[in-house]
């Protein structure tokens, strides 16, 4: 039996693999099979996706980082959601602020939302293989953000994709793709622009105030967690005070 869920992992070993295969099948009971996609030097991330793609089998693909294997409903709620809305191609966990619970039923993504989101942060993402066969692949020639490319080339002609918001977010990218401190980050966000240059001119109000929503949500979030740290700060040294006195 072919499985439902092609997981595709960056250069780990058999017993990573066989790690990550072992948490994903207590999240579903679907067939799934894990597969490594391992990096050459000189190989471009957007070559080592289409090269692991090409050898799944399974009817649905997702991209995860090694360092963080599946430990959410979110792969059985994407699965799910692909199955019964044929119209939608892909389902991501995360774009819009920081989640704090989950949202069912899915909301559509809106190009405004693909565009605004925190662009080298990585973000866990079904997909029907079919729709890396309809769209040529993920582009072989960027070195970062091949990811991003890919979903905005999706919706810039016509597919639709949908958000389930689970905190599976990890802020590593997926395989050898640049980070925030990489020197070549705005090179490649900017061939990403010249790639989509009327989407973003249509587009850069929602975008940039999407953005300015982000950034409000992840300072909301810091001052909360500064606040907790203060508290248990405050706590422990009340503890230990009356170990003290014992």
């Amino acid at each position: 039996m072919d499985p439902s869920l092609s997981i595709v992992l960056h250069g780990v070993g058999e017993s990573e693999r066989d790690h990550c295969a072992r948490r994903a099948r207590r999240l579903t009971a679907r067939p799934l099979e894990v597969l490594v996609a391992e990096p050459a030097s000189s190989d471009p991330p957007g070559r080592l996706r289409n090269r692991a793609i090409a050898a799944a089998r399974g009817r649905f693909v997702v991209f995860l980082d090694d360092h963080e294997p599946p430990d959410s409903s979110f792969l059985e709620h994407a699965m799910r959601t692909l199955e019964r809305e044929s119209a939608i191609e892909f389902v991501a966990a995360w774009h819009d602020g920081v989640p704090q619970g989950r949202d069912r039923p899915f909301k559509l993504l809106r190009i405004a939302d693909l565009l605004a989101r925190p662009w080298f942060a990585f973000t866990p993402t079904v997909f029907r293989r079919e729709l890396w066969v309809k769209l040529g692949g993920f582009d072989e020639e960027l070195l970062g953000l091949e990811d991003l490319e890919f979903w905005i080339r999706a919706v810039s002609v016509g597919m639709t994709g949908a958000v389930i918001e689970e905190p599976v977010f990890s802020g590593r990218p997926w395989g050898n793709s640049i980070g925030y401190d990489d020197p070549n980050a705005e090179r490649e966000a900017r061939r990403v622009f010249d790639r989509h240059t009327q989407l973003f001119q249509a587009h850069w109000e929602e975008t940039v105030l999407g953005k300015e929503r982000i950034v409000r949500e992840l300072m909301r979030i810091r001052t909360e967690l500064q606040q907790r740290a203060i508290a248990l700060h405050d706590e422990e040294r009340r503890i230990s005070e009356l170990l003290g006195r014992e």
